[in-house]
């Protein structure tokens, strides 16, 4: 900073100090600084247009769709009721498998980066990734390669940073589907790969 020269004149006194009441900024008391990182993360769970800025537990950010899978498994893990007996399950529609694949289509892979994320600020989380098939061909087959599949992405999960003693995989086969097997767009929402939260 430059200070500008200016005459001073013969009686300059100092300017009288401000009383303490006066000062435009006070100290934050020991519980307003605890609040302080929840006040800052709150900021950033801002909307943006279609998409909203998410701050996990620990410290790491988001950027999600709101009709993200990722979002909707972020809020129920978010919600600290008792889970239910049963377990709640989010298929990954970002994947998808041809028939007869064990992994599936090249293509990005943010989905599944996101959700091991989540996955690692959550630590109390753990998860089945279930394996799943169309009713095409034998069904001792279709187990083995939905099997296949949950394992496949298991160890995704476990290279982008989850904790793979917290993450099993199942392959369900061809039991329950999600579309008719009658068609080609409905074998290809069955052939699939979900997250099932065991514990949260």
């Amino acid at each position: 900073e430059s200070l500008e020269t200016i005459p001073a004149p013969q009686a300059a006194m100092p300017p009288p100090a401000k009383p303490p009441s006066a000062s435009s900024e006070t100290e934050a008391t020991p519980h307003e600084a605890m609040k302080q990182p929840e006040v800052e993360a709150a900021k950033k769970n801002v909307a943006l247009g279609e998409r909203v800025a998410k701050v996990l537990p620990n410290g790491v950010e988001l950027t999600l769709s709101k009709s993200d899978v990722e979002a909707r498994l972020l809020a129920f893990l978010e919600n600290r009721t008792a889970q239910s007996k049963e377990i709640t399950r989010f298929d990954l529609d970002g994947l998808v498998f041809d028939s007869g694949r064990r992994s599936p289509r090249p293509g990005p892979q943010e989905q599944l980066r996101n959700i091991a994320k989540i996955l690692a600020a959550y630590p109390q989380a753990r998860v089945v990734i279930g394996g799943f098939t169309d009713d095409v061909g034998a069904a001792k087959a279709n187990q083995k390669i939905s099997q296949a599949r949950a394992e496949f992405i298991r160890r995704e999960l476990m290279r982008m940073g989850a904790d793979g003693s917290r993450i099993e995989a199942k392959g369900y086969g061809e039991a329950h589907p999600i579309a008719s097997n009658d068609t080609e767009d409905g074998r290809r929402k069955n052939r699939r790969v979900s997250l099932g939260v065991i514990a949260k």
